[in-house]
């Protein structure tokens, strides 16, 4: 293994792996490589993921740290494994479990990495909001969704989120230009009135365009209103329960024909 390609020799062990879960020093093999790889995917701006290193959660105590550097130590110390990078990966979880059993060291990594995320969160934050702006949302609500993992303390990424699933359901579930309602409001096919009014409330406080500026805020705000109005008409509910169980049929007998067709195509062989 070359010292800088551990990315494409874990994917190579991992093959060998699925293959034949019997060859010698395979799992020694992706510790190392898994090491390596943390310490390059995980460095930001020369602040490196010891968690990362370590394959440890962010709130590992002292006794998870340990027997989590005992179980790597086992699969990677340089008396037992002679492959490329093992004495250096060895080295690397070394120092993560020292610094992650110091408090104070461990403090300062923590404040490190919460800086970092936050401010990938923010910079996530506003290419989902440009992306809103330009009405694609299915790419605004991944963009959310991963600020939201950085940082859920980020005011409006929540309602972000929302805007953007109302509109991702406008656009992804519209059948020959009839919108499912049920997915608009993000309710059961079942649901009653009570549930459908309840769940309007729920996303009413997060999209209402008196409290939330954000773009498409309005529009979502105007479809649920609208999905609420339909769902609660009997007939106009009927008429669209027969609509989305036509719909629900084509797509059956489309995927059925699929896989005649298929079935029925000559081998070459």
């Amino acid at each position: 293994m070359s010292k800088v390609e551990f990315s494409t020799a874990r994917s190579f062990a991992l093959e060998a792996q699925k293959m034949d879960q019997t060859l010698e020093t395979i799992s020694n093999m992706i510790a190392v490589c898994d090491v390596h790889c943390a310490a390059d995917d995980y460095t930001f701006r020369g602040k490196t993921d010891w968690y990362k290193i370590l394959q440890v959660d962010h709130n590992a105590d002292t006794n998870a740290i340990s027997k989590q550097y005992k179980n790597l130590a086992l699969l990677i110390h340089p008396d037992k494994n002679k492959l490329s990078g093992a004495e250096a990966a060895f080295k690397l979880i070394g120092e993560a479990r020292e610094l992650l059993f110091d408090k104070e060291k461990r403090a300062i990594v923590d404040i490190e990495l919460q800086n970092i995320n936050r401010d990938e969160a923010l910079r996530a934050k506003a290419l989902a909001e440009e992306k809103m702006s330009k009405a694609e949302f299915s790419t605004a609500r991944s963009f959310a969704l991963e600020t939201q993992k950085m940082d859920q303390t980020l005011e409006t990424i929540s309602n972000m989120i929302v805007v953007c699933d109302v509109h991702c359901a406008a656009d992804d579930y519209t059948l020959r230009g009839k919108t499912d309602w049920y997915k608009i409001l993000q309710v059961d096919h079942n649901a009653d009135t009570n549930a459908i009014s309840k769940q309007y409330k729920n996303l009413a406080l997060l999209i209402h365009p008196d409290k939330n500026k954000l773009p498409g805020a309005e529009a979502a705000f105007k479809l649920i209103g609208e999905a609420r109005e339909l769902l609660y008409d009997k007939e106009k509910r009927a008429i669209i329960d027969i609509e989305l169980q036509k719909h629900a049929r084509r797509k059956k007998e489309k995927k059925e024909k699929k896989k005649k067709k298929k079935e029925n195509i000559p081998s070459k062989f």
